[in-house]
């Protein structure tokens, strides 16, 4: 079991609370409101490019637009609710956590793996399901090396655009045997898991093979290259928040201990990027803002922007690193160099 540092009273976490709970109960009401408003049309704007899909005739480019908006929908209305952080109604929450299913994916085992995972202990080798997605991709230094990853820089992007279709048919069955292993209602999550896949599979992809005019194979190419566009969206927001070049990734000692405390740990792990930019915190639902996410999960991403600025002074105030870069591009960038120095075998492995 891992332990952090305990921090004293009048420490980081505790004044960055105190700070962020008096910059909240500040903050204009009309911010929850602008959140329902974006969730209603980011849900229309998915079924207008699906209806293009089934009716209009540039089939491939509504398929991608698709894929587009497949991730600004999932980002504000499925993360912030599998958080709690979409509406203090706990049925709402949980009714919009469904989005995931809506795309194909288990919102169960989604939030199985990021609240309860990811969240609590990020970049720490073998807690963080995060950095352990694919044995090809060597992402903490701890993690065994093998002679493909010498290549990694240069393969990865390829594997970067099948990561949702890696993620739809193959890794939810894997983590379900996994996490519905030994549940009493074990049986009807793979059926609802099977489910959710037959569900997507057959509006996104079947429906139009019979409805449209073109030959399946276009349809099907048609499909392929929505997973393309939603695998690269999805690549530019995930990789930017804890794995570019500069990435810490501490190690417990033989007791399990990590010297530091865990609002610390958030700090040291994290990046933020393009946190200036409006567009990217709105059509990425605050995904920029990462640090303020993780010390404020509960809270939903209108707020970031705010809260961001009381995190990089509070953390000035306390000695403690805060990481942003200035772009979404430049982040996506160090994430490579990244991949390049980690691409190399140890020094004792060589030996």
């Amino acid at each position: 079991m891992i332990k952090f540092d305990t921090e004293p009273p009048d420490g980081f976490y505790a004044t960055l609370k105190q700070r962020g709970e008096k910059h909240l109960a500040a903050a204009p009401k009309t911010a929850q409101n602008f959140l329902f408003g974006k969730a209603i049309f980011l849900v229309m704007a998915y079924f207008f490019c699906f209806y293009q899909v089934i009716f209009a005739t540039n089939l491939w480019f509504w398929y991608a637009l698709m894929g587009f908006f497949t991730v600004p929908l999932i980002l504000n209305i499925g993360h912030e609710a599998v958080h709690n952080a979409f509406s203090k109604n706990v049925r709402l929450n949980l009714f919009c956590a469904q989005v995931f299913n809506l795309v194909g994916a288990s919102g169960h085992i989604w939030r199985e793996r990021h609240v309860k995972s990811h969240h609590v202990l990020p970049n720490i080798y073998g807690h963080d399901s995060d950095i352990a997605q694919n044995k090809l991709a060597r992402i903490a230094p701890a993690t065994p090396h093998i002679p493909a990853h010498r290549f990694q820089h240069f393969y990865m992007p390829g594997l970067y655009l099948i990561y949702t279709l890696n993620w739809l048919v193959y890794r939810d069955f894997k983590d379900a045997r996994q996490f519905f292993a030994g549940q009493k209602d074990a049986p009807q999550q793979w059926a609802a898991l099977i489910f959710t896949k037959i569900f997507y599979f057959g509006y996104a992809l079947f429906l139009p093979i019979f409805v449209r005019p073109e030959s399946w194979p276009i349809v099907f190419l048609g499909f392929v290259l929505m997973q393309f566009v939603l695998s690269a969206t999805t690549f530019l927001v995930l990789v930017s928040a804890h794995v570019g070049e500069d990435a810490v990734f501490p190690e417990p000692d033989f007791e399990g201990k990590i010297h530091h405390s865990w609002a610390a740990h958030q700090l040291i792990t994290t990046t933020d990027f393009a946190t200036k930019n409006w567009l990217v915190t709105h059509l990425f639902g605050g995904f920029n803002h990462h640090a303020v996410h993780h010390l404020f999960p509960q809270v939903s991403h209108v707020h970031y922007p705010g809260l961001t600025k009381i995190v990089k002074q509070t953390a000035s105030e306390f000695g403690l690193p805060y990481h942003c870069f200035s772009s979404i591009w430049e982040a996506v960038f160090s994430h490579f160099r990244f991949l390049k120095k980690n691409a190399a075998a140890p020094i004792f492995d060589e030996i």
